[in-house]
């Protein structure tokens, strides 16, 4: 099943951030809660961790993109674990 990795609510009052670099490759395998990404913000930096375990197929977001809460990055196949 494919699982996607969304951005997260952010600090107060921010709805959109930038990507930093992904921790993780496309093909990797990965635990739920593991950290997969960052997002920065004008105040904070914010992990995104891995909402399942499998592994990562898909990354849709690069360094550098912006993005907004609720926006889909990536995803996980929880069947290849």
């Amino acid at each position: 099943m494919l699982v996607d990795i969304k951005v997260p609510e952010l600090s107060e009052g921010a709805t959109e951030a930038i990507m930093l670099d992904w921790s993780k490759k496309v093909g990797t395998k990965v635990a739920e809660g593991e950290n997969l990404t960052d997002l920065e913000t004008t105040k904070v930096v914010v992990e995104v961790t891995a909402p399942a375990t499998g592994t990562l197929v898909k990354i849709l977001k690069d360094e550098g993109s912006e993005v907004a809460v609720g926006d889909v990055i990536g995803q996980i196949d929880t069947d290849l674990k």
